[in-house]
């Protein structure tokens, strides 16, 4: 029997805070396998098994503080538990006990500490109990973009299942038949490029889907929400693959399934995300990339390790990957199995992450370190309508660039505009409701979720709930692409943002 305790990082600190459980009870772990990650306040370190064996008692879970010394767990020969040691080991419980403490915990010292640091640099602390940067990870399959998804394919379940179906060419079917042809659903406008070949027992294409030259696309369900674009020389191979609206997927980009495929072998990629080209996803395991997420070129995900034997006392990886919600990988990063990137966290290029990301978190280097926490910063509402009119006045100047006359921004947010045709439009920045003065017909309003009516052939843009209503025009597009490009994004996803269809 050997005993894992918490080590003594530093002779000032007496606890220290727990932040990652590797393993789990009753599981066999080799020599040099990664069981815990403890933290102080001012150093990270890796506990991992000195012998191999098999996991037992147990005593404390990720987020406690622990005190040093502390048994975390006894690694046996065997996976049943000697007399009394599971007793002792969930005796030495820190959270609950009753011994008075001096000063703060290791837990409360890093709380605040980053706390001060989000505060120092114009950000707006968390509270204590960290929810302010938490979110609970919802499984993959209560998505409700997966769901939508699966419950369309099960749509075209006709009992042939088992028939694997190749496409080189799309039928031109319309929506009211589109379920005509068995297992097979395409959407007006949706386009294969040349060369390119799908094979699958059930194909959903949406409206306005793109593939393009060269592509060979494999798995036993597809589903390929509208508007979403795949680039050309594509290879992808797995169990399921999903995308949701809006989605765009680079040039040469490799889906695989080395290490062998699974009952969890899928892709799924929520509305309006980026794989950017050259990206390398294994499947060997679910990779889950949320909405609005995006991997830059050259990433690789790695769902398996092996490669040297179990029996000379190696270890073997296998488990999937998430992308949280509005998360970005950098370019070359390596994220390896069972990694999760948190909420709003950015991954820098050229990183190697072998550890989860947290919420609102930059991280980067070989392996991914934190360089920053709280990154996403609170912005009322007077510092956003700042923004809005600086970005308007760089928004005129490119319109100038495009043979459009333009007159201003004005102080209000009014932006008059003569399209290079003649036509005449008026851009306005509705700061409060109602509107200061009676917006003329085919106008362009960016509100802040109020129910602002544009007028007849107008468009709104709402910042707040992040949603575009209205007439699609060249002007429309063309201000839809350039807030695009600086990170704000509206629903619905499903629209061909080709800079063509602007200005």
């Amino acid at each position: 029997m050997h005993e894992v305790r918490v080590p003594r990082l530093n002779p000032n600190e007496d606890e220290l805070l727990l932040t990652h459980v590797r393993v789990s009870e009753g599981e066999w772990v080799d020599v040099g396998r990664e069981l815990f990650v403890l933290e102080s306040s001012k150093a990270v370190f890796s506990v991992v098994a000195e012998v191999a064996g098999y996991m037992r008692g147990m005593s404390s879970k990720a987020g406690q503080a622990v005190r040093v010394g502390v048994r975390l767990c006894v690694i046996g020969e065997t996976i049943e538990a000697g007399p009394g040691e599971v007793s002792e080991a969930i005796g030495t419980r820190v959270s609950g006990h009753a011994e008075p403490r001096r000063g703060l915990t290791a837990k409360e010292r890093l709380t605040a500490r980053a706390s001060a640091a989000g505060a120092s640099a114009g950000r707006a602390p968390t509270n204590p109990s960290g929810r302010a940067a938490t979110r609970e990870i919802e499984p993959a399959d209560t998505l409700s973009w997966v769901r939508e998804a699966r419950v369309a394919l099960v749509a075209l379940s006709t009992g042939e299942e088992s028939v694997v179906k190749t496409y080189t060419a799309l039928p031109a079917l319309g929506e009211a038949d589109a379920y005509r042809d068995t297992g097979l659903y395409v959407g007006r406008d949706a386009k294969l490029g040349a060369g390119s070949i799908i094979r699958a027992r059930r194909l959903f294409l949406g409206p306005g889907t793109r593939i393009g030259e060269r592509c060979s696309i494999d798995a036993d369900s597809i589903y390929i929400g509208a508007a979403t674009k795949v680039g050309s020389d594509i290879r992808m191979e797995s169990g399921e693959i999903i995308f949701g609206e809006g989605v765009v997927v680079g040039d040469q980009v490799l889906v695989d399934l080395s290490g062998g495929r699974s009952n969890s072998s899928r892709l799924l990629v929520g509305e309006g995300s980026l794989i950017a080209s050259r990206t390398l996803i294994n499947t060997a395991r679910e990779v889950v990339l949320e909405r609005v997420s995006a991997i830059s070129p050259g990433a690789m995900l790695f769902t398996h390790g092996f490669w040297q034997s179990v029996l000379e006392g190696y270890s073997v990886a296998f488990r999937g990957i998430r992308i949280c919600e509005n998360a970005w990988v950098g370019a070359g990063c390596q994220v390896f199995p069972g990694v999760t990137v948190g909420l709003g966290s950015v991954v820098m290029s050229n990183s190697t992450v072998i550890d989860d990301v947290p919420p609102f978190t930059l991280v980067g280097g070989v392996p991914a370190r934190m360089i920053r926490s709280h990154i996403r910063r609170d912005v009322d509402r007077s510092e956003q309508t700042r923004t809005l009119l600086r970005l308007l006045v760089e928004f005129a100047r490119e319109l100038e660039t495009k043979k459009c006359v333009v007159d201003g921004p004005s102080e209000e947010g009014v932006l008059s505009i003569t399209l290079p045709e003649g036509q005449k439009r008026t851009l306005v920045l509705v700061a409060s409701a109602p509107p200061p003065r009676a917006l003329p017909p085919d106008s362009v309003c960016i509100v802040f979720g109020h129910d602002v009516q544009a007028g007849e052939g107008g468009s709104t843009f709402d910042v707040v709930n992040k949603r575009f209503h209205g007439v699609e025009d060249r002007l429309t597009h063309e201000l839809r692409n350039f807030l695009r490009r600086r990170g704000i994004r509206f629903e619905p996803f499903a629209w061909d943002s080709d800079f063509t269809r602007g200005l």
